[in-house]
């Protein structure tokens, strides 16, 4: 018994010094005298100094004030929260002297290792596996981070800017710019592991010989939210702004432009091989390859929901037959409500392009409008070669509609030229505007409630229109987001989308989406007449004399674990009438949300502003 007692007291004893010992915060100071002793009163001179100090322990919160400071950071196993007081744009952690990585996650870090509001620039090993960070067998996230000028065109560095090997890495609102490599991935790789980017860019990177100028992913599970890509190249190989092989992908509300693959080589902006990928609400405009000026797939399955593809080229100067103009589809893949304008098929040197929007696909309620293929053979496939088209609208493909489809099938679609097929028609679909791109239906067009009965309804309940828009008596203007969203206790980056309808006081299908949020969790809607940036609960208050909806709870919707929740808001009339609010008013609106977890328990979206149409 009285051995028992001594076990009992002794484990009483050190629950009790476990949990005497709060949170401790140590501070560093570039221009401090070192070496410090981490008080902020004498803090440490440098922030490895600061990590490799046996007092700094897991849980820990370094505090590192603005300045540059030159050398390389290793979290050495522990899970500490390394912070700027001033932001990435002031604190910079410079390796351009040192020959070596910026920052390593290596050594087994757990999920509660952050890096957060720091440049690392000029890093550059020479050779081996990530440049700016890399975590590797390791869980770790970074925030508000700015990853520059990493690798050189001369270095055999896999994975410049970021690499992530067998371990799991979240990039939150991070920027990754102009970094270069000769092999692959120059902006991020990944390999084996798991990479989540909400917010955020990957801009200005280039691979010599390698794939995936911006973003390189093998036997990985990619989700990327609100992201942009932008001017990335490959220069002799694959994927400008991603390639994509064996690897599962999910990709929203993202842009991918001016990204391009040279010397004759495939998939302008994204190269899938044997992956299975999902993009819903993306944007590609002005990519280019020689096949697949904006994606090229290869096997595997994609599937791609309310996008639009604009301006993209395939052009090929040796091998390949330049088909494709936005998309090159050699596997199965699935379109949805997208659409497809003024891309654009141009000959190789042995054989003529095809498909100006497309080649290969099957492809329920998309448009095809402006898009070009090569004159000579009259502009075979100027829409789609080889495709299957079901509610769709192919009209004024240049340079001639007989060819507008090439070895395609087509049921209950607008086609320019008359085709064979069930449901099909031949008149003018009266877009709002075709010369300046707007795709969506006027009020006399034939394509209303004439798409294919079987394939479901429109938002009113209504037959589907023919065509990714469908109709809607007033369409108002577009809806902006705006404001900065505070980070969730887990690290989702909230940000707020709309659905397809129109912020109509009459319409009432029109609906505001906070995404990148915890599931399960109540929230409600802020909404106010005027915008705000008032400092609130630990993040902004972006809405002025804030008005309250209902509380709801959070569903579980895709994307990775911890952030997958979403809210959804339908602004019905009869709300829109109880409220007072009438055509011609500006609404702007954010989601409040608990997140016991954060600062003050709460989470808050970004915002979005909208004005009613009637």
């Amino acid at each position: 018994m009285l051995a028992f007692r001594c076990v009992v007291s002794l484990a009483v004893a050190f629950t009790s010094l476990g949990a005497a010992r709060a949170q401790a915060t140590w501070y560093v100071d570039a221009s401090a005298t070192p070496p410090g002793v981490g008080t902020p009163a004498s803090p440490y001179a440098s922030i490895q100094y600061a990590i490799q100090q046996p007092t700094t322990l897991s849980g820990d919160r370094v505090l590192v004030a603005q300045g540059t400071y030159v050398e390389t950071v290793r979290f050495l196993g522990k899970e500490l929260h390394v912070r700027s007081t001033s932001g990435a744009a002031a604190t910079v952690i410079d390796v351009s002297t040192l020959g070596d990585v910026g920052v390593r996650f290596v050594n087994g870090e757990g999920p509660g290792a952050i890096l957060e509001g720091f440049t690392i620039t000029g890093a550059d090993p020479g050779f081996g596996i990530g440049g700016g960070v890399v975590c590797s067998s390791s869980q770790a996230e970074l925030r508000d981070c700015r990853i520059e000028s990493c690798g050189g065109l001369g270095s055999s560095l896999v994975g410049a800017g970021v690499a992530v090997v067998n371990g799991s890495l979240s990039l939150v609102r991070c920027q990754i710019s102009g970094c270069s490599t000769q092999t692959d991935g120059a902006g991020i790789y990944a390999s084996g592991g798991v990479l989540r980017m909400h917010g955020g860019s990957v801009s200005n990177c280039t691979t010599v010989y390698g794939t995936g100028a911006g973003l390189h992913a093998f036997a990985s599970a990619i989700e990327l939210a609100n992201v942009q890509f932008a001017g990335n190249v490959s220069m002799e190989s694959f994927g400008g702004a991603m390639y994509l092989r064996q690897s599962n992908a999910r990709v929203v509300d993202s842009e991918f432009s001016n990204c391009s693959v040279l010397q004759d080589h495939t998939g302008g902006a994204a190269q899938f091989d044997a992956s299975v990928a999902t993009l819903e609400r993306c944007r590609f405009a002005h990519n280019s390859a020689a096949r697949g000026g904006a994606i090229d797939t290869v096997a595997g399955l994609l599937e791609v929901r309310d996008t639009r593809f604009e301006h993209n080229i395939a052009e090929s100067f040796q091998a390949y037959d330049g088909s494709g103009g936005a998309v090159f589809c050699a596997g199965p893949a699935y379109f949805t409500r997208c659409e497809f304008f003024d891309n654009e098929s141009r000959p190789g040197p042995s054989q003529s392009g095809l498909g100006g929007g497309a080649r290969g696909g099957v492809f329920d309620r998309c448009t095809f409008a402006r898009n070009r293929c090569d004159p000579s053979n009259g502009g075979a496939g100027a829409a789609a070669a080889d495709a299957l088209l079901r509610s769709c609208i192919v009209w004024g493909n240049l340079p001639t509609p007989l060819w507008s489809l090439y070895n395609s099938s087509s049921s209950y679609s607008d086609l320019e030229k008359p085709v064979l097929g069930v449901g099909n028609i031949s008149s003018d679909p009266l877009f709002v505007s075709l010369a300046q791109g707007d795709l969506r239906l006027n009020a006399l067009s034939p394509c209303i409630d004439a798409g294919d009965a079987l394939g479901g309804s429109d938002l009113d309940g209504s037959r589907i229109d023919m065509g990714a828009s469908a109709f809607y008596p007033s369409y108002g203007s577009p809806a902006v987001t705006y404001c900065t969203a505070k980070l969730t206790s887990n690290g989702c980056a909230p940000y707020l989308t709309v659905n397809s309808a129109p912020p109509s006081v009459s319409g009432g299908y029109f609906e505001v989406h906070a995404r990148s949020v915890r599931d399960n969790r109540p929230g409600l809607l802020f909404w106010g007449t005027a915008p705000a940036a008032t400092p609130f609960q630990g993040g902004t208050l972006c809405v002025s004399n804030v008005n309250r909806t209902s509380i709801q709870t959070s569903t579980l919707g895709a994307g990775l674990p911890g952030c997958a929740g979403l809210y959804s808001y339908r602004w019905t009339s009869a709300y829109l009438a109880s409220v007072g609010l009438n055509a011609g008013a500006a609404v702007h609106c954010q989601f409040w949300f608990r997140d016991p977890s954060a600062s003050f328990t709460v989470g808050l979206s970004n915002a979005v502003q909208f004005t009613l149409a009637p």
